[in-house]
Protein backbone atom coordinates (compact mmCIF):
# COMPACT_ATOMS: atom_id res chain seq x y z
CA UNK A 1 0.00 0.00 0.00
CA UNK A 2 1.58 3.26 -1.17
CA UNK A 3 0.94 6.30 1.02
CA UNK A 4 1.87 9.75 -0.26
CA UNK A 5 2.91 12.14 2.53
CA UNK A 6 3.06 15.84 1.70
CA UNK A 7 5.09 17.95 4.08
CA UNK A 8 7.25 14.87 4.69
CA UNK A 9 10.22 16.97 5.80
CA UNK A 10 8.20 19.06 8.26
CA UNK A 11 7.64 18.73 12.00
CA UNK A 12 4.94 16.07 11.78
CA UNK A 13 6.18 14.45 8.57
CA UNK A 14 9.58 13.66 10.05
CA UNK A 15 7.88 11.51 12.66
CA UNK A 16 5.07 10.16 10.49
CA UNK A 17 7.10 8.70 7.62
CA UNK A 18 9.13 6.30 9.83
CA UNK A 19 5.93 5.34 11.69
CA UNK A 20 4.19 4.47 8.41
CA UNK A 21 7.18 2.45 7.22
CA UNK A 22 7.34 0.59 10.52
CA UNK A 23 3.65 -0.24 10.09
CA UNK A 24 4.40 -1.83 6.70
CA UNK A 25 3.37 0.96 4.32
CA UNK A 26 5.40 2.07 1.32
CA UNK A 27 5.90 5.81 1.86
CA UNK A 28 6.21 8.25 -1.01
CA UNK A 29 7.45 11.52 0.51
CA UNK A 30 6.32 14.75 -1.09
CA UNK A 31 8.26 17.34 0.86
CA UNK A 32 9.73 20.61 -0.34
CA UNK A 33 12.78 18.81 -1.72
CA UNK A 34 10.49 16.58 -3.79
CA UNK A 35 7.88 18.98 -5.20
CA UNK A 36 9.29 22.43 -4.40
CA UNK A 37 7.37 25.18 -2.64
CA UNK A 38 3.71 24.27 -2.57
CA UNK A 39 1.32 26.67 -4.25
CA UNK A 40 -1.25 26.91 -6.99
CA UNK A 41 1.27 25.87 -9.65
CA UNK A 42 2.22 22.41 -8.32
CA UNK A 43 1.32 19.52 -10.62
CA UNK A 44 0.39 16.64 -8.35
CA UNK A 45 -0.34 14.02 -11.05
CA UNK A 46 2.99 12.18 -10.87
CA UNK A 47 3.07 12.44 -7.06
CA UNK A 48 -0.20 10.56 -6.54
CA UNK A 49 0.09 8.09 -9.44
CA UNK A 50 -0.57 4.49 -8.23
CA UNK A 51 -0.94 5.64 -4.60
CA UNK A 52 -3.53 4.07 -2.31
CA UNK A 53 -3.76 6.93 0.18
CA UNK A 54 -2.63 10.53 0.60
CA UNK A 55 -1.77 12.17 3.91
CA UNK A 56 -1.74 15.91 3.32
CA UNK A 57 0.34 17.64 5.99
CA UNK A 58 1.92 20.46 3.99
CA UNK A 59 0.63 23.92 4.86
CA UNK A 60 1.58 27.56 5.19
CA UNK A 61 1.62 28.10 8.96
CA UNK A 62 3.56 31.36 9.40
CA UNK A 63 2.64 32.99 12.70
CA UNK A 64 2.09 36.71 13.11
CA UNK A 65 4.83 38.20 15.27
CA UNK A 66 4.18 40.11 18.47
CA UNK A 67 3.12 43.67 17.79
CA UNK A 68 1.76 42.87 14.34
CA UNK A 69 -1.46 44.67 13.51
CA UNK A 70 -2.85 41.86 11.42
CA UNK A 71 -2.21 39.84 8.31
CA UNK A 72 -1.24 41.54 5.08
CA UNK A 73 -3.15 40.95 1.86
CA UNK A 74 -0.11 39.14 0.45
CA UNK A 75 0.05 36.86 3.47
CA UNK A 76 -3.67 36.13 3.30
CA UNK A 77 -3.30 35.28 -0.38
CA UNK A 78 -0.41 32.96 0.48
CA UNK A 79 -2.54 31.11 3.03
CA UNK A 80 -5.24 30.59 0.45
CA UNK A 81 -2.86 29.57 -2.35
CA UNK A 82 -1.06 26.95 -0.27
CA UNK A 83 -3.68 25.77 2.20
CA UNK A 84 -6.83 25.96 0.08
CA UNK A 85 -6.14 25.98 -3.66
CA UNK A 86 -3.16 23.60 -3.62
CA UNK A 87 -5.07 21.22 -1.32
CA UNK A 88 -8.05 21.18 -3.65
CA UNK A 89 -5.81 20.50 -6.67
CA UNK A 90 -4.11 17.68 -4.79
CA UNK A 91 -7.50 16.16 -3.96
CA UNK A 92 -8.59 16.39 -7.60
CA UNK A 93 -5.35 14.76 -8.75
CA UNK A 94 -5.85 12.01 -6.17
CA UNK A 95 -9.38 11.34 -7.42
CA UNK A 96 -8.11 11.22 -11.00
CA UNK A 97 -5.40 8.72 -9.99
CA UNK A 98 -7.86 6.45 -8.19
CA UNK A 99 -6.58 7.13 -4.66
CA UNK A 100 -8.91 5.46 -2.20
CA UNK A 101 -8.39 7.59 0.91
CA UNK A 102 -7.35 11.20 1.56
CA UNK A 103 -6.32 12.30 5.09
CA UNK A 104 -6.18 16.05 5.59
CA UNK A 105 -4.45 17.58 8.59
CA UNK A 106 -6.54 20.63 9.41
CA UNK A 107 -6.54 22.49 12.74
CA UNK A 108 -8.71 22.95 15.82
CA UNK A 109 -8.55 26.68 15.03
CA UNK A 110 -11.24 26.01 12.42
CA UNK A 111 -13.59 25.77 15.41
CA UNK A 112 -12.44 29.01 17.02
CA UNK A 113 -9.94 30.05 19.64
CA UNK A 114 -11.84 29.25 22.83
CA UNK A 115 -14.22 26.70 24.30
CA UNK A 116 -15.19 25.94 27.89
CA UNK A 117 -16.39 22.45 27.01
CA UNK A 118 -14.95 19.67 24.81
CA UNK A 119 -15.80 20.50 21.22
CA UNK A 120 -16.97 17.75 18.87
CA UNK A 121 -16.91 17.52 15.11
CA UNK A 122 -20.62 18.41 15.13
CA UNK A 123 -20.05 21.81 16.72
CA UNK A 124 -20.17 24.92 14.49
CA UNK A 125 -16.99 26.17 12.87
CA UNK A 126 -15.67 29.62 13.76
CA UNK A 127 -12.36 30.37 12.00
CA UNK A 128 -11.03 33.67 13.29
CA UNK A 129 -7.91 34.34 11.26
CA UNK A 130 -6.79 33.85 7.64
CA UNK A 131 -4.89 30.65 8.49
CA UNK A 132 -7.92 28.99 10.08
CA UNK A 133 -10.18 30.29 7.32
CA UNK A 134 -7.89 28.82 4.64
CA UNK A 135 -7.95 25.45 6.39
CA UNK A 136 -11.75 25.50 6.66
CA UNK A 137 -12.07 26.36 2.98
CA UNK A 138 -9.65 23.52 2.19
CA UNK A 139 -11.80 21.05 4.14
CA UNK A 140 -14.82 22.06 2.11
CA UNK A 141 -12.96 22.04 -1.21
CA UNK A 142 -11.44 18.60 -0.61
CA UNK A 143 -14.80 17.14 0.39
CA UNK A 144 -16.51 18.66 -2.65
CA UNK A 145 -13.84 17.26 -4.99
CA UNK A 146 -13.66 13.80 -3.40
CA UNK A 147 -16.44 11.96 -5.20
CA UNK A 148 -16.09 8.32 -4.08
CA UNK A 149 -12.66 8.91 -2.51
CA UNK A 150 -12.87 8.56 1.27
CA UNK A 151 -11.87 11.69 3.19
CA UNK A 152 -10.75 11.89 6.82
CA UNK A 153 -10.16 15.34 8.31
CA UNK A 154 -8.16 15.64 11.53
CA UNK A 155 -8.41 18.87 13.53
CA UNK A 156 -5.66 18.62 16.16
CA UNK A 157 -5.01 21.12 18.93
CA UNK A 158 -1.49 22.39 19.67
CA UNK A 159 0.95 19.66 18.58
CA UNK A 160 4.24 19.35 20.48
CA UNK A 161 7.19 17.00 20.58
CA UNK A 162 10.81 16.79 19.40
CA UNK A 163 11.60 19.43 16.76
CA UNK A 164 8.65 21.58 17.84
CA UNK A 165 8.81 25.24 16.85
CA UNK A 166 6.84 28.43 17.43
CA UNK A 167 5.20 29.37 20.71
CA UNK A 168 5.83 26.02 22.39
CA UNK A 169 9.57 26.27 21.77
CA UNK A 170 9.54 29.87 23.03
CA UNK A 171 7.82 28.70 26.21
CA UNK A 172 10.52 26.08 26.75
CA UNK A 173 13.22 28.69 26.24
CA UNK A 174 11.55 30.94 28.80
CA UNK A 175 11.39 28.14 31.36
CA UNK A 176 14.98 27.14 30.63
CA UNK A 177 16.09 30.72 31.20
CA UNK A 178 14.39 30.78 34.60
CA UNK A 179 12.26 33.78 33.73
CA UNK A 180 9.12 34.42 35.84
CA UNK A 181 5.72 33.96 34.24
CA UNK A 182 2.66 35.77 35.69
CA UNK A 183 0.31 32.88 34.92
CA UNK A 184 0.02 31.07 38.23
CA UNK A 185 -3.65 32.03 38.68
CA UNK A 186 -4.81 30.97 35.20
CA UNK A 187 -7.44 28.23 35.60
CA UNK A 188 -8.12 27.40 31.97
CA UNK A 189 -8.16 23.98 30.25
CA UNK A 190 -6.45 23.32 26.93
CA UNK A 191 -6.16 20.16 24.86
CA UNK A 192 -2.73 19.14 23.56
CA UNK A 193 -1.45 16.43 21.21
CA UNK A 194 1.97 14.80 21.32
CA UNK A 195 3.41 14.32 17.82
CA UNK A 196 3.79 10.58 18.40
CA UNK A 197 0.12 10.32 19.30
CA UNK A 198 -0.77 12.33 16.19
CA UNK A 199 1.20 9.91 14.02
CA UNK A 200 -0.69 7.00 15.56
CA UNK A 201 -3.95 8.89 14.99
CA UNK A 202 -3.04 9.28 11.31
CA UNK A 203 -2.36 5.54 11.12
CA UNK A 204 -5.78 5.02 12.70
CA UNK A 205 -7.32 7.41 10.20
CA UNK A 206 -6.22 5.10 7.38
CA UNK A 207 -8.84 2.64 8.68
CA UNK A 208 -11.40 4.79 10.50
CA UNK A 209 -14.77 5.67 8.97
CA UNK A 210 -14.55 8.78 6.78
CA UNK A 211 -15.35 11.95 8.71
CA UNK A 212 -13.98 14.76 10.87
CA UNK A 213 -12.11 13.95 14.09
CA UNK A 214 -10.43 15.93 16.88
CA UNK A 215 -7.61 13.82 18.39
CA UNK A 216 -5.98 14.83 21.68
CA UNK A 217 -3.68 13.39 24.35
CA UNK A 218 -6.77 12.62 26.42
CA UNK A 219 -5.88 14.91 29.32
CA UNK A 220 -6.33 18.68 29.21
CA UNK A 221 -4.03 20.99 31.17
CA UNK A 222 -4.24 24.55 32.39
CA UNK A 223 -1.49 26.84 31.14
CA UNK A 224 -0.05 26.92 34.67
CA UNK A 225 -0.04 23.11 34.89
CA UNK A 226 1.58 22.85 31.46
CA UNK A 227 4.38 25.10 32.69
CA UNK A 228 4.73 23.03 35.88
CA UNK A 229 4.92 19.75 33.96
CA UNK A 230 7.39 21.17 31.45
CA UNK A 231 9.58 22.68 34.15
CA UNK A 232 9.67 19.37 36.02
CA UNK A 233 10.54 17.49 32.83
CA UNK A 234 13.29 20.02 32.08
CA UNK A 235 14.58 19.90 35.66
CA UNK A 236 14.03 23.63 35.96
CA UNK A 237 12.00 25.63 38.49
CA UNK A 238 8.51 26.66 37.50
CA UNK A 239 8.73 30.37 38.25
CA UNK A 240 4.99 31.03 38.24
CA UNK A 241 3.72 34.23 39.79
CA UNK A 242 0.08 34.30 40.89
CA UNK A 243 -1.40 37.58 39.69
CA UNK A 244 -5.07 38.33 39.11
CA UNK A 245 -5.96 37.30 35.54
CA UNK A 246 -7.78 40.64 35.20
CA UNK A 247 -4.57 42.52 35.95
CA UNK A 248 -2.62 40.34 33.53
CA UNK A 249 -5.28 41.02 30.89
CA UNK A 250 -5.01 44.79 31.44
CA UNK A 251 -1.23 44.63 31.11
CA UNK A 252 -1.61 42.58 27.91
CA UNK A 253 -4.01 45.18 26.51
CA UNK A 254 -1.57 48.00 27.30
CA UNK A 255 1.26 46.04 25.68
CA UNK A 256 -0.81 45.33 22.57
CA UNK A 257 -0.81 41.58 23.26
CA UNK A 258 -4.45 40.92 24.01
CA UNK A 259 -4.63 38.23 21.34
CA UNK A 260 -1.73 36.36 22.91
CA UNK A 261 -3.33 36.66 26.34
CA UNK A 262 -6.59 35.16 25.07
CA UNK A 263 -4.73 32.14 23.74
CA UNK A 264 -2.71 31.69 26.93
CA UNK A 265 -5.55 32.30 29.39
CA UNK A 266 -8.53 30.94 27.47
CA UNK A 267 -9.72 27.35 27.31
CA UNK A 268 -9.84 25.27 24.16
CA UNK A 269 -10.97 21.68 24.69
CA UNK A 270 -11.65 18.94 22.15
CA UNK A 271 -13.39 15.60 22.60
CA UNK A 272 -10.42 13.54 21.37
CA UNK A 273 -12.65 11.16 19.43
CA UNK A 274 -11.28 8.93 16.66
CA UNK A 275 -12.87 5.47 16.36
CA UNK A 276 -10.44 2.64 17.04
CA UNK A 277 -7.70 4.92 18.35
CA UNK A 278 -6.49 5.89 21.80
CA UNK A 279 -3.32 7.89 22.55
CA UNK A 280 -0.56 5.56 23.73
CA UNK A 281 1.62 8.31 25.21
CA UNK A 282 0.40 10.30 28.21
CA UNK A 283 0.76 14.06 28.16
CA UNK A 284 3.33 13.76 30.98
CA UNK A 285 5.46 11.29 29.01
CA UNK A 286 5.07 13.39 25.86
CA UNK A 287 6.36 16.46 27.67
CA UNK A 288 9.27 14.45 29.11
CA UNK A 289 10.20 13.25 25.62
CA UNK A 290 10.06 16.83 24.34
CA UNK A 291 12.20 18.03 27.25
CA UNK A 292 14.84 15.37 26.50
CA UNK A 293 14.98 16.56 22.90
CA UNK A 294 15.34 20.17 24.06
CA UNK A 295 18.17 19.24 26.40
CA UNK A 296 20.01 17.34 23.67
CA UNK A 297 19.94 19.84 20.81
CA UNK A 298 22.73 22.28 20.03
CA UNK A 299 21.23 25.48 21.41
CA UNK A 300 23.71 27.68 19.57
CA UNK A 301 22.51 26.44 16.20
CA UNK A 302 19.29 24.42 16.18
CA UNK A 303 17.33 26.56 18.60
CA UNK A 304 18.46 29.89 17.14
CA UNK A 305 16.98 28.90 13.79
CA UNK A 306 14.07 26.76 14.99
CA UNK A 307 11.33 29.37 14.62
Amino acid sequence: MVVVVTGASGFVGRSLCPALEEAGFAVRPAGRDDVGDIGCEVNWDSVVQSATAVVHLAAHVHKIRSGSQGTSDDETARYRAVNTIASERLARAAVKAGVRRFIFLSTAKVMGEMSNYPLTADDPVDPQDPYAQSKWEAEQAITAAAGTMEVVVLRPPLVYGPNVKGNFLRLMRTIDAGLPLPLGSIKNRRSLLFVGNLCEAILGALKAPPGVYLPTDGKDLSTADLIRHLAKAMDRPARLISISPILVKICALIAGRHGEFKKVAGSLQLDGNLPGWQPSTSVEDGLRTTARWFAGVDKKTSLENAD
